[in-house]
Order: structure tokens, then C-alpha cells, then sequence
């Protein structure tokens, strides 16, 4: 996926949306989960919220739908096995995944398929580049709102004009970039070492979240691998 300006202005304006030819949403447990097939949309609301609308077709009706009818304990905490991750295929080949998803859906008897809803606290782009020799890797988030940054870096306008709005520096041989624009921040990093694993998104998110003094929640991640020189 090309993260632009136009996708990033998109998604700030709450006009984002990727069409999926398949998905899955698998049941976050390791034997025998729950999975729901099929293509459908991932979009965002009028509030910026995205959201999940899948055509899933039924195979196991018992199995699937049970579980929307399953009982839950007032008081009780509800377990990781409840909430499903979501693996998806856009129209151009592109791979999604997010974590965590509690589903809601709409079935009506007798029925081949069912619609399934779900709100979706964030979605991950990763992109895997066949190793030549050796590889770097990638990552780029996005985070709405209106955050201060100690600025070291200008960055040059089309217009001639410039704004001084980068913070860059390096720790733990990752290179890092913030920067601020008006109603969001972009993080860059990136590093030819191990020391970007798919969790580093977290640890940076809560390591903000600590300094700013609020959540700060992703609006998009992507991280990607790809091959150096021969």
C-alpha cells in the first residue's frame, strides 16, 4: 500500500476504505477456531472509527452459530479466546491483519451466509520483500490528533516555502522521524538489524502514551521488509 498524502488526508477525514476480495477471521484460540470467509469492505464511520463489514459464508452452522449465542458471566472478564484476528486480502493484493475483534453479526434462518460487524481499533499493513542478502526493515504510523515534538529538521513545501515540523535522531541503531503536521503525527522508522520486531509499534504507542499523558492510538501501521544491494 502506498501511504500518501491523499491515503493519510483520507483517513484524517474519516473517508478511508479498502474494498477485500477475501478475509478471514480466525478465533483467537490454537486448536480448532472459529473461522469466518469471505470478501466485504473495511471503511471508516462518520466518526473516523474503522469498521469491519464481512460476507461470510456458513460451512459449520453448529459451530459458527453457537458462538452468537454464547452466554457471558455478568462481572466476569471475557476471555482472549472470545475475540477473533482478522488476516485480509485487498483488491490489489495488498495483506491487512488486526488483533483482538469482538464481532457482531446478522443472520436470518435459513441462511447460506451472514453478515458480520465489527469495530476495529486499529489495522496492520506488512509487506514481506524475498531476502537477497541482507534487508531493512520499515515501519510507518500514523497517529491522529495534535501532538508537540522537539523539532530538529525542517521539511521543504512544493511551493518553495518550508516548516519546521521533523524531529530526527537514532537509538538502539533504529533511525527514527517524527513529524507533526496539523491534526496528525507520523512516525518513521527504520533499521538493517533485528531491533524492529512486529511489536515494536506497541512499545513506541505506550512509550508516547507515558509522555504525552493520554492514549495515543494508531490510526494505521505499516511495516515492511526490503531488500538491500546484492
Amino acid at each position: 500500500m502506498n501511504l500518501n498524502n491523499d491515503t493519510i488526508n483520507k483517513l484524517i477525514s474519516s473517508k478511508f476504505e479498502i474494498d477485500c476480495v477475501d478475509i478471514n477471521l480466525i478465533q483467537q484460540i490454537e486448536k480448532n477456531p472459529i473461522i469466518y470467509n469471505g470478501p466485504g469492505t473495511i471503511y471508516q464511520d462518520k466518526n473516523g472509527v474503522l469498521n469491519l463489514k464481512l460476507y461470510a459464508k456458513i460451512i459449520n452452522i453448529d459451530k459458527e452459530i453457537s458462538h452468537i449465542f454464547k452466554y457471558f458471566v455478568p462481572g466476569k472478564i471475557i476471555g482472549n479466546e472470545n475475540y477473533f484476528s482478522l488476516r485480509a486480502t485487498d483488491m490489489s493484493g495488498s495483506k491487512w491483519g488486526a488483533e483482538n475483534i469482538w464481532l457482531s453479526r446478522n443472520v436470518s434462518f435459513p441462511a447460506a451466509g451472514q453478515i458480520i460487524k465489527a469495530e476495529l481499533r486499529e489495522i496492520k499493513n506488512i509487506t514481506e520483500v524475498k531476502r537477497i542478502r541482507s534487508e531493512k526493515t520499515y515501519l510507518f504510523i500514523v497517529v491522529p490528533g495534535s501532538y508537540e515534538i522537539p523539532c530538529n529538521k525542517k521539511e521543504d513545501l512544493p511551493d518553495g516555502g518550508w516548516r519546521f515540523n521533523k524531529s530526527l535522531f537514532s537509538a538502539n541503531q533504529i533511525d527514527f522521524e517524527f513529524k507533526k503536521l496539523d491534526n496528525y503525527l507520523t512516525i518513521s522508522a527504520s533499521t538493517e538489524t533485528n531491533a524492529l520486531s512486529e511489536q515494536s509499534e506497541r512499545k513506541i504507542l505506550e512509550a508516547l502514551s507515558i509522555i504525552y499523558g493520554q492514549i495515543l492510538r494508531a490510526m494505521i501501521i505499516n511495516h515492511s521488509r526490503r531488500a538491500l544491494g546484492r
